[in-house]
This record gives structure tokens, C-alpha cells and sequence, in this order.
């Protein structure tokens, strides 16, 4: 290790120790008289930061409020007045409905992880307890906040949805916004519903990133003009119903608060780069060779277990590049998993994992039964047909699901979100899967409006690219249509076509990059989007940038129109140089400064219905095998 980088990484610790003494300084009680008792603080106010957002939370007459909710670097505050927060006003036991009058009791601080705000309230009549909890960790992203119910009552309580709100905001803007990606919409079942987040932006200047984590709730923001106000308010509508029985606790579902300076892409990368460090699903974080590149037989060989254990056993998946072999529901509804100890033992013994297809709600048994008959890697679910794997509209359907997984994950198996396209979009969806099918459609012009928007939310490396290389319907093997698979992570197939045998060199190939190459960057990237989404005779791409091992990637698409431009980059540091390596136009590799690239950008050859990869190395990178395992004291710092 050269003697730069150690000290940039001793600079980085020593930083993030200061940022974690900072938050734990910045959660104490801040007004006259105000002292903490051991764990419990006597005060009424706290102040909560990351590196993004600075709020205060206090209790006042048995409320909740924020104020001060602002940017350090941008520093309008966006809450002038305080803005209530929302806690369950109304609760039905039996044909009665009851209000319950929360009383304030008192607060907890715990600073084991970042800083955390408990604030306890009570119900006398209906008996209820309620905490609503308060959380920054270090680094950039947002600050949290989760509210648990705990029914005392001795008896059934019921929640209606439109009762159970994650926030109500009242914000003040300084100049004219948009609701990104929508002013209003139904966060539920199906490709054509928003995700559940919200950006409220000024421009490309400033704003406000909320994210949700209920996957089936309602969000809706509107504005006030003279002076302008806006109302963002996150809950679970939809007429849902939600029975709590005598002493379980309720979940509400969370909300995440950022603030943000640049646009939407540097909102979207910073929520992300939280996520990726402290909630994306361990056994993806913890292993740099996850996802692994999956590929599928067609539907005449995917329902015939003697074929697939024969294949196991003589082809050499491995050598492709190829991690897994996935069964869909051919293999399930023919034979229900015959042979599936020999199919895995078949896959293990050559370097090569197993997911099994399972449609429906299967009982936990089945697949923990599964597990120690086959020891099977992936459990891959959809709702090819109803019922789905959980309901959307249960609570403890979905809770009962999140267990499931929970479990599996402890006996080492991962799961594979494949739900009719990959409807399955919530945040609590994102912090078990490892990999999740995009649509049913398949190809690059399918997969790339996917993952343009779906990665404001979602990591790019768990959105996984399908090209059924071989099916008919997509003809097209050229080098660029197969560069789409470095989008996200890769389903391949079917490897018994002609067509796929005849292009298994290019397919090798693309597989190398992503192994070698870009699976390292997307394992935490931010995304950049430096052209529109595709259109006839206009380039389109993406560039991936990854702060964590200080590379990235530019992915190009010609489409028609010029045969070069220039292509201005996004993200970089100003002053730090990075060395540019063209995938096909070599004679193009240079070394620029951040801030020519970004001003000036960079000229691009490209042919008719070309593409082009740009691979970008900043003055620290690392070697890809170490990518996006690091904590975010180790990140590489100095980027904007």
C-alpha cells in the first residue's frame, strides 16, 4: 500500500471517529436545565445530524415536532415552524373507536450505533404504549424514524390504515419545486406504481429525499403558494385493517428524512450509500462475489430433472462465468423439485450455485426441509399464479414473510425476488433479497428504463438484467445488445439454443467484465444519469461511480444519430485526476482531471447502433475483489 492511501485511510478513521464523538454530542439535550439520568435524558429537545441532515425532535404538550430541518452545506431550514408528527390517533376495540391520549414519559439515549432518540408515550384508555425512535449513523444519509406499538389492553386492537401515517410534513421552500418522480401516487402491487419514495426538489440546487419503508401504503405531496408550502404525507391507506392482539407489538412502518445539495442523482446516491451501509442484505454485502451470474434453461428442458442433473454434471458453467443456475416454474409445476440433492451436488461440485423455484406462499417448513434435503442457495418466489407469497395488504402476512427469510438466511440460503416481474419493491424487500427479476420482458431496451428509475431507490446490483439470449422474441447477440446485461446484475439464457451456442464467445466475454470488472462498482455505486432514456436516433447510458474502491464505469449506447460526442461526467472530485481506459477505442485512453470531465467531458467514437464502456480509475482505486465491503469509516474520500 503506497504511502498516500495510508494516509488517506488514517485521515478517513480518524474522521469517522470524530463524526461518531460529533453525533453523540449532537443528540445530547440542548436547552436550559436539560441533563441526562444514566440512559434516560430529562430534556424535551435533541438535535440529530448526519453528514446530509441536521433536525431537531422535541416533545412538547405530549406532541412530537421537527424543526430545524435543513442541510449543512445548503442551510435553509425547511421547517421554520415546527411540523407535527403524526402518531396513531384512533384505534377500534370491537364496534367502539377510541382516540388515545398519548403522554409524554420520558426519553432514552443509546450511542452503541450512531445515535439513537427512544421517546416513550402512553394511553391510559385504551392502554397502549407507543415509542417512537430516533436514529442517525455515520456518514451521509438520512435521519430515521420508526414507531412501535405495544397493545396492554388484554384484548384485540384494531389500526385502520388511514390512521397509520409514517409522516406528515409542513416545509417551507425557498424558491419553486417539483415532486420527483410524481406529484401523487399509490405505492403498491405492479410495474406501473411509483416506488415508495419522494423527492421534493428546488431545482437542480437542493432538497428534501424522502424514502418509506412500507411497500404497499399511499404518498401524497402538495403545494401552497404565497408563501410557498408543502405537505408530504406518507401512510398506509388503502381501507387496510390491522388486528393486534394482546400484548404483540405493532410496527409502523418508517420513514427516512435527508436533505440534499446537488439534484436527484446526488439525493438518490446518498440515501443509497446509506443503505448500502447499514441496511442492504448482509450476505450480499459481506461477499464481493454476490450476485452471481444466474443463467436458465428453456421451458422444454426446465421441467426435466434428469436433463438438468445431467447438465450439471458436463457442462462447464463455471468456465463461462456463470455462478448459479436457476429452475423456473416449469421445473415446479412438472416435478416439484425431483433430484434436487443430485442437481445441487451436481452444480456444488463444479463451482456452481442452485435457486429453486417455488410459486405461492410455501410454509417455511417445506423450504427449511428443502434446505437440508439439497442444500439449495436461492429461494426464488413468485406469484406466477395466485395466491402470491405474502399479502400485500396483511401486515402480518408480510411480517410473517420477513421472518421466513430471516430464518433462511440463517441456514445460509438467499432469496431470489421473482414476483410476476418483480412487484416486490419495498425497502424491507431490499434488505433480504439479494436479486430481484426487473420484468418479464426481457432485453436491453426492456431492462434499461428499470433500472434508470428504479435505482433512485433501489442498488443497481440487485436489480437483475433478464436476456433470454435465444428466445425468439429477442434476436439480437451483438456485442452492444450484451453489454446490457453490465447494467445490474445478469440472468442469462437458454444455454441448450443454437443461437446462445453460437454467441457464447461474446456472451463469455461480457461475463468477464461484469466478474472481473463491474459487479466490484455496482456492489455500491452511485448512478449518474448522463443521457435521457433511450430514444431512436439519441445516445443513451448510464456512469456508475463506486466511492468505496474509487472506480467506476460508463456504459454508452449509440441508437442511431452521431457517430461521436462529447460526454460530460458527473460526481468526481475537481481536483483528483482519473485514468480513462476505452473498452473498444483504445486509442482514446487518457487521464483527465474531475473537473474536465465533468465541465468539458469526454469525446466518444462510436459507430451505428454501437456501444461503448468507459472504465474510470480515480487516484485511489482498489481492486475490485474488496468492492463495497468496506464500512463507511474505510470510504474513500475528497468526492463531492
Amino acid at each position: 500500500m503506497n504511502a498516500g492511501i495510508r494516509t488517506r485511510r488514517m485521515l478517513s478513521a480518524a474522521l469517522s471517529a470524530l463524526s461518531l464523538a460529533l453525533g453523540a454530542q449532537a443528540a445530547e439535550s440542548l436547552g436550559n436545565g436539560q441533563q441526562e439520568d444514566g440512559n434516560v435524558a430529562t430534556s424535551s429537545q435533541w438535535t440529530l445530524s448526519t453528514d446530509d441532515t441536521r433536525l431537531k425532535v422535541s416533545v412538547s404538550s405530549n406532541r412530537i415536532y421537527i424543526s430545524d430541518l435543513r442541510n449543512p452545506a445548503q442551510k435553509w431550514n425547511w421547517t421554520p415552524a415546527p411540523s407535527e408528527v403524526p402518531l396513531v390517533r384512533q384505534v377500534r376495540i370491537g364496534s367502539a373507536s377510541y382516540s388515545p391520549a398519548w403522554n409524554y414519559r420520558e426519553a432514552a439515549i443509546d450511542r452503541s450505533n450512531g445515535t439513537q432518540v427512544t421517546l416513550r408515550f402512553s394511553s391510559a384508555a385504551p392502554d397502549l404504549e407507543l415509542k417512537s425512535i430516533w436514529r442517525v449513523r455515520p456518514g451521509v444519509g438520512p435521519v430515521e424514524n420508526k414507531v412501535f406499538i405495544l397493545n396492554r389492553t388484554g384484548t384485540n386492537v384494531v389500526l385502520n390504515g388511514n390512521d397509520i401515517e409514517a409522516a406528515n410534513l409542513n416545509l417551507v421552500a425557498d424558491s419553486a419545486v417539483q415532486f420527483f418522480p410524481g406529484d401523487a401516487g399509490v405505492v403498491g402491487f405492479g410495474e406501473t406504481a411509483p416506488l415508495p419514495y419522494q423527492i421534493i426538489k428546488v431545482g437542480s440546487t437542493h432538497g428534501i429525499y424522502i424514502a418509506y419503508d412500507y411497500g404497499c401504503g399511499q404518498y401524497a405531496s402538495t403545494r401552497h403558494p404565497n408563501p410557498l408550502r408543502i405537505n408530504s404525507r406518507f401512510w398506509v391507506g388503502n381501507g387496510v385493517s390491522t388486528v393486534i392482539e394482546a400484548g404483540e407489538t405493532f410496527k409502523l412502518p418508517g420513514i427516512m428524512i435527508l436533505t440534499y445539495q446537488g439534484d436527484e442523482d446526488d439525493a438518490a446516491n446518498h440515501f443509497r450509500k446509506w443503505f448500502w451501509n447499514y441496511e442492504i442484505t448482509p450476505s450480499l454485502k459481506n461477499n464481493p462475489k454476490e450476485p452471481p451470474i444466474e443463467i436458465c434453461n428453456d421451458p422444454g428442458h426446465d421441467g426435466k430433472p434428469d436433463f438438468l442433473v445431467d447438465q450439471a454434471k458436463t457442462t462447464d458453467f463455471a468456465g463461462w462465468g456463470v455462478g448459479c443456475l436457476k429452475t423456473d416454474a416449469w421445473h415446479w409445476e412438472g416435478t416439484q423439485h425431483a433430484r434436487s440433492d443430485e442437481l445441487a451436488a451436481a452444480l456444488h461440485a463444479r463451482g456452481v450455485k442452485l435457486s429453486l423455484y417455488f410459486n405461492g406462499p410455501i410454509p417455511e417448513k417445506v423450504l427449511l426441509d428443502e434446505a437440508a434435503k439439497s442444500h439449495f442457495d436461492y429461494y426464488r418466489s413468485d406469484a406466477y399464479t395466485k395466491p402470491a407469497p405474502f399479502d400485500m395488504n396483511d401486515y402480518h402476512s408480510v411480517e410473517s414473510f420477513k421472518r421466513k427469510l430471516d430464518t433462511l438466511a440463517k441456514v445460509g440460503v438467499g432469496w431470489e425476488n421473482c414476483c410476476n416481474g418483480g412487484n416486490l419493491r419495498s425497502l424491507d424487500i431490499c434488505r433480504r433479497m439479494t436479486f430481484m427479476t426487473h420484468s418479464d420482458a426481457a432485453g436491453l431496451v426492456a431492462f434499461f428504463p428499470h433500472v434508470y428509475s428504479w435505482s433512485y431507490l433501489i442498488p443497481p446490483i440487485q436489480i437483475k438484467c433478464d436476456y433470454a439470449v435465444g428466445n425468439p422474441a429477442y434476436p439480437d447477440t451483438s456485442t452492444a445488445y450484451l453489454r446490457g446485461f453490465l447494467l445490474g446484475s445478469i440472468l442469462a439464457g437458454f444455454p441448450t439454443d443454437a443461437k446462445f451456442i453460437e454467441s457464447l464467445d461474446r456472451i463469455k466475454k461480457v461475463f468477464s467484465l461484469y466478474n472481473s470488472k463491474q459487479r466490484a462498482i455496482l456492489r455500491g455505486a452511485d448512478v449518474y444519469r448522463i443521457l435521457p432514456l433511450p430514444t431512436p436516433n439519441q445516445w443513451f447510458g448510464l456512469q456508475y461511480f463506486n466511492t468505496f474502491i474509487d472506480r467506476g464505469s460508463v456504459l454508452l449506447w449509440q441508437n442511431g444519430g452521431e457517430t461521436s460526442r462529447a460526454i460530460k461526467l458527473k460526481g468526481l472530485s475537481r481536483s483528483a485526476t482519473y485514468t480513462l481506459t476505452f473498452e473498444d477505442a483504445t486509442s482514446r485512453n487518457c487521464t483527465m482531471t474531475g473537473a474536465r470531465l465533468m465541465d468539458d467531458g469526454v469525446n466518444v467514437p462510436m459507430g451505428a447502433n454501437a456501444s461503448e464502456i468507459i472504465w474510470i480509475d480515480g487516484p485511489d482505486a482498489q481492486a475490485g475483489t474488496e468492492a463495497g465491503t468496506r464500512t463507511p469509516d474505510q470510504q474513500v474520500k475528497g468526492k463531492r
